[in-house]
């Protein structure tokens, strides 16, 4: 195997702070510019600033192991090895009157435009490597180091994809970081099946009872998966559970909020069902998953309904900008509030101008950001992750390991829809989420919904703008 020489970028320490212990028996280079980025970030809250204390102790230990030095490389657990490499240096050009021996001074003739042009030579490159982005010197290492070292390949590591475009052009190959990927194809994922043709006698009889998964079907469906059953003009909603097809509840409307179409029933479903403590609804905007969601919770939540004191609150998590909040004029909910205005905006859709309800909702729904979900635990709460898609892995697990007795936990998202600019698809929590955990637990299900129900325009532009 050939030995491949890594620069990693800050990207991809602050993505995983286990990340250096995933390249396999190759050679690991840290720059100094991305040491001083990880401690600019060992103060921030969240998932950015655990990986950033998670890599630095990592690098303290790997120091006070004493297996290796600075010279030879810090020897790492998986055979591999660390090094560190500086700032590039600064090459000043050297003028005429410095190259001409003092051996004899009467013989030094230098012109005074030339000293002149030389000074500004050198004022020239000292602030051209001044003005240098601090992606643009760790290219400028790499490459040194593919100088210093012809023999093995050197791979610049970054999430930022810039940042590879950057390194491409200057010829340096350059690939992101693909340890935390899913490994799954998406298109035939997220466009399963979900139509069957069975015989009329089983739509009949799952109309009455529930029936043994017929063989043809074993092989093409997941544990918790909803189906739609066909046999000529007979159909039905079906769930997969308990090694059987169980046919789909009847929904009555909630608030006045019906489900428009079988997706959504699918959803509406596991959001209601006491037996899934994990759902996860995915769709592209407009699809409904948002409200549904948030009008399981809120029934399940309110007195007075068929749903109605399964839990004691609902809680509203979303990714909120960090680094920015502290700007903001105004307390902690002020702050907040800009980010989850579509939260209560989804509220304020489902119960109108119920103005008493939605007073009373006030103190039942709790909106958190995610970097305050660590430490917490919720007991008897309908937990809601809004825009999981740009949650990481390690953010998903998080969320996931608050969850105490009695609590639901409904991510909602779409891969396709990430802000995150150091996620995609492959990468997100959400894909990790389903594809862990999806159809292999009796706790767990998820549904994908496909059309836009918001308004016509909306479709207009999910389904056909380019």
């Amino acid at each position: 195997m050939v030995l491949k020489n890594y620069v990693l970028d800050t990207s991809v320490l602050l993505h995983d702070g286990n990340a250096l212990l995933n390249f396999d028996d190759n050679h690991i280079y840290i720059t100094d510019i991305v040491l001083d980025e990880l401690d600019m970030h060992k103060t921030d809250r969240g998932e950015v600033g655990h990986n950033a204390r998670q890599i630095s102790r990592t690098l303290d230990g790997l120091i006070k192991s004493g297996k290796g030095d600075r010279d030879s490389g810090l020897e790492l657990p998986n055979g591999g090895k660390l090094f560190f490499i500086g700032k590039t240096k600064q090459v000043i050009p050297v003028d005429a009157a410095a190259s001409v021996t003092m051996e004899e001074p009467s013989k030094i003739e230098v012109d005074p435009l030339e000293k002149v042009y030389s000074a500004l030579e050198r004022v020239t490159v000292l602030l051209e490597e001044q003005n240098k982005t601090a992606d643009r010197k760790i290219i400028d290492l790499a490459l040194q180091l593919t100088e210093k070292d012809k023999n093995n390949p050197t791979i610049i590591v970054s999430k930022d994809i810039n940042f590879r475009i950057d390194a491409y052009k200057l010829g340096l190959p350059a690939q992101d970081y693909e340890y935390d990927r899913a490994n799954i194809n998406l298109g035939k994922f997220f466009g399963r099946t979900q139509e069957f043709e069975v015989s009329g006698e089983l739509i009949d009889t799952i109309h009455k009872n529930p029936v043994e998964i017929p063989d043809e079907l074993k092989s093409s469906i997941q544990l918790n998966q909803y189906l739609t059953l066909k046999s000529g003009s007979k159909s039905a909603l079906a769930r997969v559970k308990n090694n059987c097809l169980q046919k789909l509840r009847t929904q009555d409307k909630l608030e006045g909020i019906g489900p428009r179409n079988r997706e959504q029933r699918f959803l509406l479903d596991a959001c209601l069902d006491p037996d899934l403590g994990v759902v996860c609804g995915i769709g592209k905007a407009g699809t409904g998953k948002t409200l549904l969601a948030i009008l399981a919770g809120v029934s399940q939540v309110m007195g007075g309904t068929d749903h109605g004191g399964k839990f004691e609150k609902v809680v509203v998590y979303r990714s909120t900008p960090q680094t920015r909040l502290g700007y903001l004029p105004g307390d902690l909910d002020e702050k907040l509030d800009p980010y989850f205005k579509p939260i209560w905006t989804t509220i304020k859709v489902i119960f109108g101008k119920k103005g008493n309800t939605y007073t009373q909702l006030e103190n039942l729904i709790e909106c958190l950001p995610l970097d305050l979900a660590k430490g917490e635990t919720h007991h008897n709460s309908y937990v809601i992750v809004d825009d999981a898609q740009d949650l990481t892995p390690e953010e998903v697990k998080l969320i996931g390991t608050r969850v105490g007795e009695g609590t639901k936990l409904v991510f909602t998202g779409d891969p396709y829809q990430i802000s995150n600019p150091y996620l995609d698809e492959k990468s997100c929590g959400l894909t990790h989420l389903v594809e862990s955990l999806g159809g292999k637990f009796p706790e767990v299900s998820y549904v994908f919904l496909y059309d836009v129900v918001r308004s016509k325009i909306a479709g207009l532009f999910a389904d056909h703008y380019r």
